[in-house]
């Protein structure tokens, strides 16, 4: 992280070594978020590791935390900043593909690099996200409530096939991770930003 610097890492509260805050395996690599200076690093062994996009460099820091793939391509999703500005997040989608030869020149360029190719807005402190057996994107909110994260606000949205966002699950307290098991049911890490043995894991069946 030191020898290869983002554009714009949070000045404010500054990580030499980074934050990383989720990974996920593609294609016999890893791609670990990493929020503080706001890069996604493609990691396929020890003496194998690159920065697949620093966010920041086009986006400012925004605080990028959640990542999921779907047919070659990954969405991002951010934390954005406190005090919380309800849909303020957004979820990036990112391609191998360059969008157009401007975009290479911006985020860097090269066969293995990700790049922005759209985005959608409209989410709120955003800390997962994961496509469930259904196909469509759910996103897992830390708090939608104004100001700073609120237990009881958190909640898991989906977007639907024609772009809308709707709520699956309120009510959470402070999450901070899903993941959808075998069953088909969405496992949800509660009170995970909480102090220590507050912590639960709930199960939500999807409607």
């Amino acid at each position: 992280m030191q020898t290869h610097p983002a554009a714009y890492p949070d000045a404010a509260d500054f990580e030499p070594d980074g934050v990383f805050y989720s990974m996920i395996a593609y294609q016999n690599r890893m791609y670990a978020v990493e929020p503080n200076h706001g890069q996604v690093l493609s990691v396929g062994g020890p003496n194998d590791i690159f920065t697949a996009i620093d966010v920041s460099a086009t986006q400012g820091h925004i605080v990028p935390t959640a990542i999921a793939e779907r047919d070659g391509n990954f969405f991002l999703g951010n934390l954005n900043f406190f005090p919380i500005e309800p849909t303020f997040a957004r979820i990036l989608e990112l391609s191998r593909v360059a969008c157009n030869p401007a975009q290479v020149l911006i985020d860097g360029g090269g066969p293995r690099s990700l790049h922005i190719v759209a985005s959608k807005a409209g989410f709120t402190t955003v800390v997962g996200a994961e496509f469930g057996p259904d196909g469509l994107l759910y996103v897992l909110e830390l708090s939608d409530a104004e100001g700073f994260p609120t237990p009881g606000a958190g909640k898991v949205v989906r977007v639907g096939y024609d772009g809308t966002i709707e709520d699956v699950a309120t009510g959470l307290a402070v999450p901070t991770a899903m993941t959808f098991g075998p069953d088909g049911k969405l496992y949800v890490s509660n009170f995970g930003a909480a102090p220590a043995g507050a912590g639960q894991i709930v199960r939500i069946t999807i409607p």
